[in-house]
């Protein structure tokens, strides 16, 4: 596979700028933010790129939309705050766990980021291309920073000035039991294996990689695979054989237990954990736990559960144990700017790519909000799930850009 560190063929410009950590207070301090731009023609217009996630830099390797945009396009591929070779944040830099500073993780603060690197590098106008959370700082960008803004093209996500989190976690959950509900259909053994291995934790120590004790709930996380092409397949070959025996006891195998860490660990991304609730936070409306709250009163028979995050997981995933006292405080913050302003009477060309199965971002609510914004083209589609700009990206590129030619 390719890489955008190395990539034959392709020139590359290396950018790092200091931004704010906090522009509202410049004694909060500084921080690094890096960019990655790559080009075959220097005349072409300039694109970036903000990568979905959260808590994921910048592509190191060439994912399939780059050399659909690179005939049209210088790309700069962003490391969004915290990732990456901007000023990192994981259990290694305690002194950057605190509430103010990961508050400052979210959307608005990562399109004021773009921005400034778009002033440092006398650019006029650049388009944007954001996927998932990437999406959402394309949006919060196009909705804070037009005058910067030629093009936005949007993946997954529309901008959303007055999210409900409540309204997202329970769609979100109705979407995943429907989508497990197909799986069992497909798969029939697999939800009472699943169901066998959850007991068993509950009752048997068993450890991960990493060194935790494996509980029912993180366990369960696996079905984060589900919304993604392949997810049933995946889920199958995990569950198909997760025991061995010892001494005439059933243990879990060291490779189920590998293979799963893989999925549920959020060693090499802290910051998906992190951030990703606090993203629909806005003044008068902290997240405070919602994922947790809805699955404890309304769906806590769910075999699986997907892409969402508990004060349990902060208390088991070594990786994310020290963020835990700061990420509570974040989550009943209800000063946080919302992700979005008022983009009714947006006037930059923007496209939006939406997909009627995303298990992650529902599109019910996806669609009312991109009736919200003025100026957008969306286009809808039936097949792909939330990961297509990794497994068609070629299509999703030629498509989104065709729609603003």
């Amino acid at each position: 596979m390719s890489s955008t560190v190395y990539f034959p063929g392709v020139t590359s410009r290396e950018h790092e700028i200091q931004v704010p950590l906090d522009r509202d207070n410049p004694a909060a301090g500084e921080i690094s933010v890096f960019a990655r731009e790559l080009f075959t023609d220097e005349t072409l217009p300039p694109l970036i790129y903000f990568q979905g996630g959260p808590g994921k830099p910048g592509p190191r390797t060439v994912m399939e939309w780059m050399p659909e945009a690179l005939r049209r396009y210088r790309i700069v591929l962003l490391d969004e705050r915290g990732t990456g070779r901007s000023t990192k944040v994981d259990k290694t830099t305690p002194e950057r766990i605190t509430p103010q500073y990961l508050s400052h993780l979210r959307p608005p603060d990562v399109a004021a980021d773009a921005e400034a690197l778009r002033q440092h590098l006398g650019i006029e106008q650049w388009d944007l291309l954001g996927n998932s959370f990437g999406a959402a700082c394309a949006g919060s960008y196009l909705s804070y920073f037009p005058h910067g803004v030629r093009r936005a093209h949007l993946v997954g996500s529309v901008p959303e000035p007055e999210m409900d989190v409540d309204a997202f976690n329970r769609a979100g959950y109705r979407l995943l039991a429907g989508r497990q509900r197909e799986l069992f259909a497909e798969v029939p053994w697999l939800q009472a294996r699943v169901e066998e291995v959850a007991r068993h934790v509950d009752t048997h120590d068993e450890r991960m990689p990493t060194g935790e004790r494996l509980s029912s709930t993180r366990l369960r996380s696996s079905g984060v695979l589900l919304g993604e092409e392949g997810d049933f397949g995946a889920l199958a070959n995990l569950f198909e054989a997760p025991f061995t025996a010892h001494r005439g006891e059933l243990r879990l195998r060291g490779d189920f237990l590998a293979q799963l860490g893989g999925i549920i660990s959020t060693e090499t991304m802290p910051l998906w954990a992190v951030v990703h609730e606090t993203v629909m936070a806005r003044p008068g409306h902290p997240v405070n736990w919602s994922a947790e709250r809805i699955y404890r009163e309304e769906f806590a028979d769910l075999t699986l559960l997907g892409n969402q995050f508990f004060t349990t997981h902060f208390e088991e995933d070594p990786a994310l144990r020290p963020f835990f006292e700061a990420v509570d405080e974040v989550h009943r913050m209800d000063s946080l700017k919302a992700q979005s302003g008022d983009v009714s009477g947006n006037q930059v060309p923007a496209a939006a790519l939406l997909f009627t199965n995303d298990v992650y971002l529902p599109y019910e609510l996806s669609i009312q909000s991109a009736a919200k914004v003025g100026n957008l083209q969306v286009w809808t589609h039936e097949q792909w799930l939330h990961d297509a700009i990794w497994v068609h990206g070629d299509a999703v590129a030629k498509g989104i850009f065709g729609m603003l030619d």
